[in-house]
């Protein structure tokens, strides 16, 4: 006689533990993994509604870990670790919220450079889920007005998809094939 055990598989990703980052409802101008022309992509590109200047805020509790302010890339972006082992990305920002704006503006002032990166303790800017810590913008090599938003394990800096987070978008656009190619991958 053979017995069946069948387990429960559950996600190794939390569920309801990250916020949208925005106060407006999440819409992506572009998603995770896509090919541009020099590297992935390894966040999701959230609408802005071609705007500037909207509240951006903690998708969960942790602190502020890392800045930077950089002419291209990300432009002005925040780093936020969080006490389950995950930091999230948030960049292309325009300023951050007062405190944090006060202290970078400092240390470019001391430094005399406006590009600059600051790592911080976890004392120094601790945020709760939801709270304020930036405006959207349009900062570094960015296309158009918009919050590029990342999850990475914080050990490895290992990019993963934001979906699998269940933000509570729906994916109900079929894909359609506009070109199928098959290889011989004994051959190639």
């Amino acid at each position: 006689s053979y017995s069946l055990s069948i387990q429960a598989q559950t996600s190794p990703y939390p569920r309801n533990y990250f916020r949208n980052p925005m106060g407006i409802p999440l819409q992506l101008s572009a998603n995770f993994g896509e090919l541009r022309p020099n590297h992935w992509h390894m966040g999701l590109d959230i609408r802005t509604e071609a705007k500037e200047n909207y509240p951006v805020y903690a998708a969960a509790e942790g602190y502020i870990a890392h800045i930077g302010v950089r002419a291209s890339s990300f432009g002005r972006f925040i780093i936020i670790r969080h006490p389950n082992g995950l930091s999230t990305l948030y960049a292309h920002l325009n300023d951050f919220f007062p405190a944090l704006e006060e202290f970078v503006r400092a240390k470019q002032k001391e430094k005399e450079s406006w590009p600059i990166e600051l790592d911080f303790t976890k004392e120094q800017f601790p945020v709760s889920k939801g709270a304020f810590i930036a405006y959207s913008g349009n900062t570094g090599g960015s296309q158009g007005p918009h919050l590029h938003f990342e999850i990475m394990d914080t050990r490895t800096e290992k990019r993963l998809n934001p979906l699998l987070f269940d933000f509570g978008l729906k994916d109900d656009v079929p894909p359609t094939i506009s070109k199928l190619a098959i290889y011989d991958r004994s051959k190639s």
